[in-house]
């Protein structure tokens, strides 16, 4: 499942772990997290469908994220960075530290609620097996 790397190591390979750094234990309602956090900073350099970009919009958590594919780009509020610029995270992180950043949270929650809900999904997937039903032989003909 997960390879999970004892703390042990991580302090013998970075030498030491700063203050402000907190372990976190596993939960099983993720939004808990999401909730209590300022921002949300999705830093990777390759994804798939960024679903914590999706979960943390939908918590009404400001998002941060590396401009990649596979990250949606098109949350209201999100601000993106590129790839491994660690100057302008950097500078990201000092704009919403000093409170100057624009809040689209609510604008960011109705966005994922209208476009990635599970009912949006559904609805989505069921129109498709029905129009694929309806033309079901339509092209087979010969």
């Amino acid at each position: 499942m997960f390879n999970i790397i004892p703390l042990e190591n991580i302090i013998k390979d970075f030498g030491t772990i700063p203050k402000f750094v907190k372990f976190l234990d596993p939960i099983d309602d993720i939004a808990t997290y999401y909730n209590k956090a300022d921002v949300f900073l999705s830093a990777s350099r390759e994804e798939g469908l960024c679903y914590s970009v999706i979960e943390a919009a939908y918590c009404k958590t400001k998002i941060v994220a590396s401009n990649i594919s596979g990250v949606l780009t098109n949350i209201p509020g999100e601000i993106l960075f590129e790839s491994e610029d660690y100057l302008a995270l950097s500078n990201i992180i000092a704009k919403i530290y000093k409170g100057n950043v624009e809040e689209k949270k609510v604008e960011a929650y109705m966005f994922v609620k209208d476009n990635y809900s599970i009912e949006k999904w559904v609805s989505e997937t069921v129109s498709c097996i029905e129009e694929k039903l309806q033309n079901k032989g339509r092209y087979n003909k010969k």
